[in-house]
């Protein structure tokens, strides 16, 4: 556990055990009161002051025992060698810190990268089928010259899977947990718990004794939204948690993917509705995921292959390709110009680049290489 002192953290823990203060509250009141401890010594009529505060809460706030609220979890996961993290720590995720329902404090056991490059969460049913797990592997699989971090909720299914690929990889992942870290739900992924505990971390907002309550999961679904650059969903019926998941990831403007199924499949009925609605976009492989989100791999095979290719280029593709390999990103018109292409002919030959994975399209009608050497 780093070094913040206890009296501080018992504070803190404090704080996220009293009823009725959620996320948004809680900062609230520490950035009215000017800090966590400061609020435990208002007096009610102070705290009635605070928007959102009333009387009853004022007096639970005012009768509130720090040492007893936050004494035992306190004990606990120092015993345990966990970490206590609280939403104004430097080590609090960048991608969480933004949203104002991200929890006040969460706990951790294990070792990760809070800032990582690149995160990917993949979530889906509890009941996969054959062609489900398939994709949810080789996704994996094919991620990992991403260099990414996998989140995923640790249940049955496309949870349990995702984190056993992801260490079976050595993929640094993350398991958000709906309950307390001293209480595995469910209790028979003891054993994969303490493959990802070697491979980054369990985490949970929780306190200590908290049980696998049903209304604990969507809430952590948030956390799995919140923390993630791109979320997946494998595949889900109709309803499930996964598409809690993507819900909470929309809107937080993340990207989303979901696998198409057949119509007939009650197991992707979740997964064909979301692309249908316009709420994930339709993924066949990690190749979707690059290119929406612009990711390259700087990788001595990309640039063999792009060598490889270049020598197969005819006059006009190597025209096009020599007039964009000085240039950052230039419009159309501006290769239009410099060209002295016709339009139908210029369109064609960029196309032909792009298949071939030279050239990039990006927005506002601008091109550029899409593989540079860097120096």
């Amino acid at each position: 556990m780093e070094s913040k002192t206890e009296e501080e953290l018992i504070y803190k823990i404090a704080l996220s055990k009293i009823p009725g203060i959620g996320a948004k509250l809680g900062k609230q009141l520490i950035a009215y009161c000017g800090g966590v401890q400061a609020i435990f010594n208002q007096k009610k009529r102070t705290l009635l002051k605070i928007p959102g505060i009333g009387p009853q809460l004022a007096r639970t706030i005012d009768e509130a025992q720090p040492d007893e609220l936050g004494q035992t979890d306190l004990q606990y996961h120092k015993k345990m060698g966990n970490q206590i993290t609280f939403c104004l720590d430097a080590d609090y995720p960048a991608r969480l810190k933004h949203f104002e329902d991200a929890p006040i404090l969460f706990y951790s056991k294990g070792n990760y990268d809070p800032n990582p490059e690149r995160v990917v969460a993949i979530v889906g049913t509890r009941l996969p089928t054959n062609v489900g797990q398939d994709n949810c592997v080789r996704l994996i699989e094919d991620l990992k010259p991403y260099n990414v971090q996998i989140i995923s909720g640790l249940a049955y299914g496309i949870d349990a899977l995702s984190h056993q690929t992801a260490c079976r990889l050595q993929i640094e992942n993350l398991a958000i947990m709906g309950t307390g870290l001293d209480v595995l739900y469910p209790a028979a992924h003891r054993s994969l718990s303490r493959q990802i505990i070697n491979n980054g971390a369990l985490i949970s907002e929780y306190p200590i004794n908290m049980r696998a309550d049903k209304e604990n999961f969507p809430r952590r679904n948030r956390v799995i939204a919140a923390m993630s650059d791109v979320v997946v969903v494998v595949q889900s019926a109709r309803r499930g948690g996964s598409l809690i998941t993507a819900e909470y990831a929309n809107n937080y403007f993340k990207d989303v993917f979901a696998f198409p199924g057949r119509v007939t499949d009650e197991a992707s009925e979740g997964c064909n509705a979301l692309i249908k609605q316009n709420k994930a976009h339709l993924i066949e492989g990690v190749e979707d995921i690059a290119y929406i989100m612009r990711w390259e791999l700087d990788n001595p095979s990309d640039q063999n292959r792009q060598i490889q290719l270049f020598a197969e280029l005819d006059d006009e593709e190597k025209s096009i390709y020599d007039l964009l390999a000085n240039q950052e990103e230039v419009q159309l018109d501006w290769i239009h110009f410099h060209s002295k292409k016709s339009m139908s002919n210029l369109a064609s030959t960029l196309l032909s680049l792009e298949f071939k994975g030279l050239v990039k399209s990006l927005p506002g009608n601008k091109y550029s290489i899409a593989h540079r050497t860097r120096n």
